[in-house]
């Protein structure tokens, strides 16, 4: 997935959680959305700041 992929270049850590809810997701506009913040973020964790009903049940 290249989201991951993104993050991992960066040296940004994912927890298995994370990795585990970008990895089920199908929606293409999340996805995309994700991706472009990726390109970003220095925690994971700020993937979902901007799109907090994505990450519902997402732990910290």
């Amino acid at each position: 997935m290249a989201i991951l992929r993104v993050l991992e270049q960066r040296d940004v850590s994912v927890s298995d959680e994370i990795d585990g809810f970008l990895t089920t997701r199908t929606d293409l506009k999340a996805l995309t959305d994700y991706l472009d913040l990726a390109l970003t973020v220095t925690d994971a964790r700020e993937l979902f700041a901007a799109r907090p009903e994505s990450s519902q049940g997402l732990g910290p």
